[in-house]
């Protein structure tokens, strides 16, 4: 799971800039826009469309505190920021809006949105792609939102992807920071529901930006579970979207087994972030349950750098003296891990999965293993699978074919498995590797202390086989 260091220089904004910003959202207005100028002339706000906030470099939207009534995807406040170079003129937006956790209490999440601006809207209007990013941390510092204000490239598989194509199409672009990411409190790392249910909030926060309800959800590592879980929330949470496909690249899994694995590099290099965001989503466990006096003030000293003008910190936890036990063997714990696995519920629209066989992160047999899992609870899946691309490497070189893919259903064409490939041309399976290796996963349980599910590491996939579907 990519995880990147970021240390933002931000300013914040005046409180009474605040108050004014959320009664503006409360009410009704269509003042024009302050702030910093965006990358191009904006275009008309809608109606409703709240004043932009007052305010000079890159920051967080200050969340006001209560909430502001309203519904999920609702918007709190918005500020325009340069966006830096594409392909065409983008209008971006610094966005907070209203979601819902896990446990159906409202939250604060932030985010972007971008918008093609002297782009003729496509037939069917704009549809928005819903950019689910990768780890990059727990705290208010690592918020992706953040890195974009100060100048970096949108463009990027540690950021939000090679997206120029969907702009020049005349689509929309949403971005969630995800909850506790830009707002208070420390975000519950891999807390699938709560990441799937911001993703689709933000296809409801693009609406207000001339987005139509017609939209693909694609997400990378931490992301790609993220989409999944979109996609699993979807019917239930918002049925107003007219959710077209999921796209999950590099796609990791069965987080609770690392504690079991302490002694590999890839475990010992994000297990911090693991524990440190199954304790956050979960305050109603007994923490020390699993976490030793000293690991309870490491992650109390964690969680004091979540400030609005803090830096990207990662959790400092030794495990060998930070842990009580492995969390897979306390009931709670155990069932509070598989509840963040995806694969386990319905995605009833179709799924593209993206993964390399050489994947050191997110490894690829617990990517077959979700992909079992998504196929046993109905969904139609297909994988494009390539051989020796690392983490990162699988989003760059499959970029320009998921963009068509994804394209594709956005125009509503008819759905296939494969594109005429312009890049390196990966071998397209209709059926998930290993499939007949093992039984699938049963359906997660939510953490009430009563024991899990008993689910166990799926074996290793074995020789890739199935059927090319390539027309280039």
């Amino acid at each position: 799971m990519v995880s990147r260091r970021i240390c933002p220089r931000r300013r914040r904004l005046p409180a009474a800039t605040v108050a004014v910003a959320v009664a503006l959202v409360a009410t009704v207005g269509a003042l024009g826009p302050g702030g910093p100028a965006a990358s191009a002339p904006r275009q008309a706000s809608p109606p409703s469309l709240p004043v932009a906030q007052e305010g000079g470099g890159p920051g967080l939207l200050p969340v006001p505190d209560p909430l502001p009534a309203g519904a999920p995807g609702d918007l709190i406040a918005e500020a325009p920021f340069d966006s830096g170079p594409f392909d065409v003129r983008v209008e971006a937006h610094q966005v907070l809006y209203r979601s819902t956790d896990r446990d159906g209490r409202p939250t604060p999440v932030s985010g972007i949105v971008l918008v093609p601006v002297g782009v003729p809207a496509p037939a069917g209007g704009r549809g928005v792609v819903a950019w689910a990013h990768g780890t990059t941390g727990l705290v208010d510092g690592c918020a992706p939102s953040l890195d974009n204000q100060q100048g970096a490239r949108l463009n990027s598989p540690d950021s939000y992807d090679r997206i120029d194509a969907i702009l020049a199409a005349g689509h929309v672009v949403a971005a969630s920071d995800y909850p506790g990411l830009g707002t208070p409190g420390v975000h519950p790392y891999l807390d699938g529901v709560g990441e799937g249910r911001a993703v689709l909030d933000s296809i409801r926060v693009a609406r207000r930006f001339g987005g139509t309800s017609i939209a693909v959800v694609e997400g990378f590592s931490q992301g790609s579970q993220a989409a999944i879980f979109a996609g699993q929330e979807w019917s239930s949470y918002a049925p107003d979207i007219d959710l077209r496909a999921v796209v999950a690249i590099g796609t990791p899994a069965r987080y609770g087994q690392a504690f079991a694995a302490l002694d590999l590099p890839v475990v010992r290099s994000y297990i911090g972030k693991v524990l440190a965001g199954i304790v956050a989503g979960h305050p109603e466990l007994d923490r020390s349950q699993i976490l030793t006096p000293s690991g309870e003030r490491a992650y109390d000293r964690f969680a004091a750098l979540d400030r609005p003008d803090g830096s990207c910190e990662s959790p400092d936890f030794d495990p060998a003296t930070d842990i009580r036990t492995d969390p897979m063997t306390v009931p709670a714990w155990r069932a509070a891990f598989e509840a963040n696995d995806p694969g386990r519920a319905l995605v009833p629209v179709p799924v593209l999965m993206v993964q390399s066989e050489a994947d050191e992160q997110a490894l690829a047999f617990l990517a077959d293993g979700v992909c079992r899992d998504l196929v046993a609870n109905g969904a139609d899946v297909r994988m494009w699978r390539y051989d020796d691309e690392s983490h990162v490497d699988s989003v760059r070189v499959s970029a320009d074919d998921r963009m068509t893919w994804i394209l594709d259903r956005l125009d509503g064409a008819p759905l296939t498995d494969a594109v005429a490939f312009t890049g390196e041309p990966p071998r397209v399976l209709a059926e998930c590797p290993g499939e007949d290796a093992s039984e699938p996963t049963p359906p997660a349980t939510e953490p009430d202390g009563s024991g899990g599910s008993g689910t166990t590491t799926p074996p290793p996939a074995r020789a890739i086989s199935g059927r090319a579907a390539f027309t280039g």
